[in-house]
């Protein structure tokens, strides 16, 4: 086949392609009234986009919609003004395809008992977590693909047993999110904002987060929960806990050329768990490059 003949058929596959996508619309007065009508409706292939307008949009019974498609689906009014509620036993969203984008949405968790979104592959990027308390061990359960640019803002994540009082990732990436004022109450605490189980974490601040249970001792604390995985180029600073670790409970994994700054726990050296800045526990866990003061 001749150089030009080439051309001309990639050019034809890539227009036929682009002449196959579509747009698609889910508001009150357009042609789909939810998001998950809007995703089946969608190319199998890829190449749609789904246009989400502005409004509240809640679960009632597994997750509000699961994206196992190449598709994207983005809000196109505020971020702010585009909501994703979860419910009591129901997530907001599912994201299982390595082509999906979920962008510009805020999640509220509404109390809900299970992780509000549940994220094994794709990328889910520019959103915010605020409203209501979350029930669940953690808010955004992260099992593969990429979390970027999302922030957590101060919210109660009341759960005894937390594992990640915001996130969990035990793979894929989490990327520039933010983790400020999270608030636990209550025991059994391992990570406040968040557990990295696997994974990477990078460029992620986790700042202002608060464990003042009765018993934090109960589990191992600490804003962050360092079972696996790597964490590089984060900021963990100005974390408080009433007993047990502040800042960063390091058990295993790898924690790098990172700022570990101003963390308090009261009562840190009375408790088995204690350490207001790093607490490593196991000769598994490996630290450079990393600036730990005045903690």
């Amino acid at each position: 086949m001749s150089a030009m003949k080439m051309i001309v058929t990639g050019v034809f596959c890539l227009t036929a392609v682009a002449l196959q996508a579509a747009t698609l619309q889910v508001g009150p007065d357009k042609a789909y009234k939810t998001i998950q009508a809007a995703v089946d409706a969608a190319n199998t292939a890829g190449g749609d986009v789904i246009e989400v307008d502005e409004g509240t949009y809640t679960a009632t019974s597994g997750f509000l919609f699961t994206l196992d498609r190449p598709v994207v689906v983005k809000a196109v009014g505020a971020q702010d003004k585009t909501t994703l509620k979860a419910a009591v036993a129901a997530g907001a969203a599912k994201v299982a395809d390595a082509g999906a984008v979920l962008f510009g949405f805020t999640f509220d968790p509404n109390s809900a008992s299970v992780p509000t979104l549940d994220l094994s592959d794709g990328v889910v990027s520019n959103c915010v977590f605020k409203g209501t308390k979350s029930t669940a061990s953690q808010m955004a359960l992260v099992n593969g693909g990429l979390l970027e640019d999302v922030h957590f803002t101060p919210m109660n994540a009341e759960k005894n047993g937390t594992n990640g009082g915001a996130a969990l990732i035990s793979g894929g990436t989490m990327r520039n999110c933010t983790f400020r004022g999270i608030y636990t109450m209550t025991y059994g605490c391992n990570g406040m904002a968040l557990k990295v189980d696997g994974g990477l974490v990078e460029g992620c601040t986790i700042e202002e987060c608060l464990g003042c249970g009765a018993n934090q001792t109960d589990g191992n604390c600490g804003s962050v929960y360092l079972n696996g995985g790597e964490m590089r180029n984060c900021i963990v600073r100005n974390n408080g806990s009433r007993s047990g670790c502040a800042g960063v409970y390091f058990a295993s994994g790898i924690l790098h050329d990172s700022l570990i700054y101003g963390n308090v726990a009261s009562n840190c050296f009375a408790q088995a768990s204690g350490g207001a800045g790093v607490r490593m526990t196991a000769k598994t866990a490996q630290m450079y490059n990393c600036v730990v003061s005045r903690n």
